[in-house]
């Protein structure tokens, strides 16, 4: 789960690294698909605020072997 703006400071750069090492992930924003720059429009973005329900659907989305 990487929140996409922490105090000002981007998280893609957590995000590539994840991403080359085929590692899942969540990115969690307020602005929604507007605030992802274009090489990460295609992940699980949880638009904030969001409930336990939204999370654990990305999280079943982004791990699907691993039963929830």
């Amino acid at each position: 789960m990487l929140d996409v703006n922490l105090a000002g400071t981007s998280s893609f750069a957590v995000a590539q690294v994840l991403y080359e090492r085929g590692i899942p992930f969540v990115l969690a924003t307020s602005y929604g698909s507007d605030g992802l720059i274009d090489g990460y429009r295609h992940e699980t973005a949880l638009r904030k605020p969001y409930d336990a329900g939204e999370l654990a659907d990305e999280i079943a989305r982004a791990f699907p072997s691993i039963p929830l």
